[in-house]
């Protein structure tokens, strides 16, 4: 019996609220990069190691099997034991006095994470009919989205708090703890309630019948899928992979703020987090939104369309916000950029299902993520690299933030605009092969 519209819709929002969870436990290390640099004796390599190549390198490998699990297993309980899993590595970061203990931490919170998005998207792709999908989509990852901007925001405001004298000095142990570390050992509880709520409320979809099993592909029928249809499939992956480097300015602009304008985590919190509060979730799901109304009226490539126009728009942002002469204008303008941006990422994300048959749609998802933060992951990289080895001083973080969009921008738009027609092709083949076989719901 399929799901009521009701169930299926409050699914999305606890996914969205896992999401939201997720964004804030491995986005509030870019809040602290300061505190934490000068506590540890840490170099902005160092730091970009922590932000970048530690969490997404084990997030995206650890996504491979997690796909593959997801298409034969309950999907509820990958999501309920990586939930557990990161929250626990956040508060783990919050016990952490050296950089080696800090990266496992950051190891962690990786592998965790990577078991939310093929098995949630997956499962929103079998409750909400096919019509409906890339909103569904785009409302789970904009909640997410919602938490980066909450968590900077709620992150500051933590960090006064705790600042204060009562905060938690008078705990054992935990009171003696710098204020950074306080405030990742309090983020790591939340997601242990939520995991409570959602072994309560959630249901692993009808799927996993016998049937469903024998249709579920293996990795060579998905990756030989892939390689066949690669025109559509692999070129336009890469072509989103490539607006996954983005993020990685604005995981430096607190540090960013706090080199050039000389202030502090707790003031950058909240109005940075306001920025992203503003941003991340209307432009993410503006992105599914639009994309759907487009294909309903007839436009195959709705989400390449949307991503087109939503890089061209972020560019001229991106290259004006750090030349700003005062922190107030330089948020003004990081704005619209990061707005279009998260346009992008809405439009981007919920193609996947689309571009295959549904027993292999986790593990396509699962090599999209891989591919993406592959890429992204050089990102928070080549930040600090230019502001060591080749500014040779911190405080030219600035100069350092306009590399990556001058060569993400045009790059992934001359990919995009190169395979849109194999776009289009490719998603009318699948539509056709899903027609066909009852795959898909009636439309």
């Amino acid at each position: 019996m399929a799901p009521s519209p009701t169930y299926a819709w409050t699914v999305v929002v606890l996914f969205g609220l896992a999401n939201a969870i997720a964004f804030i436990d491995r986005g509030f290390l870019s809040l602290v990069v300061e505190p934490i640099r000068k506590s540890l004796k840490l170099s902005d390599v160092q730091i970009g190691v922590l932000i970048g190549p530690a969490f997404i390198l084990f997030y995206s490998l650890v996504a491979l099997p997690i796909g593959w699990l997801s298409d034969r297993v309950s999907r509820k309980r990958i999501i309920l034991f990586g939930l557990v899993f990161w929250s626990i590595s956040t508060s783990w970061t919050g016990a952490a006095g050296r950089f080696w203990q800090i990266l496992s931490a950051r190891m962690g919170i990786g592998v965790g994470e990577a078991t939310l998005n093929p098995a949630a998207i997956s499962i929103i792709s079998d409750l909400v009919p096919r019509q409906s999908v890339s909103k569904a989509v785009a409302l789970f990852i904009a909640i997410g989205a919602l938490g980066a901007g909450l968590g900077s925001i709620l992150g500051g405001l933590l960090l006064g708090w705790l600042g204060q004298a009562h905060g938690l000095s008078g705990l054992p142990v935990i009171g003696a703890m710098a204020t950074w570390q306080q405030a990742f050992i309090v983020l790591g509880l939340p997601g242990l309630v939520l995991a409570l709520l959602m072994t309560l409320l959630v249901r692993e979809p009808d799927r996993l019948g016998n049937a469903e099993r024998a249709g579920a592909f293996g990795w060579r029928q998905t990756g030989g899928y892939l390689v066949t249809h690669r025109g559509s499939t692999l070129y336009v992956m890469f072509g989103f992979a490539l607006i996954s480097a983005l993020p990685a300015v604005g995981a430096w602009t607190p540090a960013f703020l706090a080199r050039t304008y000389g202030w502090t985590p707790a003031h950058i919190g909240p109005l940075f987090g306001l920025v992203q509060l503003l941003t991340n979730p209307v432009g993410i799901f503006l992105g599914g939104l639009v994309s759907d109304r487009l294909r309903q009226r007839g436009k195959e490539d709705a989400n390449v369309r949307v991503i087109l126009v939503g890089l061209a728009a972020a560019l001229p942002f991106f290259l004006l916000f750090p030349l700003m002469p005062t922190a107030e204008l330089s948020l003004l303008v990081y704005a619209p950029a990061n707005f279009f941006m998260m346009v992008c990422f809405g439009a981007s994300t919920p193609v996947i299902p689309l571009l295959v048959p549904k027993g292999m749609r986790a593990q396509a998802l699962a090599i999209m993520f891989l591919t993406a933060n592959l890429v992204g992951s050089l990102g928070p990289m080549l930040i600090p690299l230019a502001t060591q080895y080749l500014f040779h001083d911190p405080k030219a973080l600035r100069l350092a933030l306009l590399l990556i969009p001058l060569a993400i921008c045009p790059s992934s738009l001359l990919v995009l605009l190169d395979r849109r027609r194999a776009f289009i092709d490719q998603i009318s083949r699948v539509r056709g092969e899903a027609t066909n076989s009852r795959e898909w719901p009636p439309t």
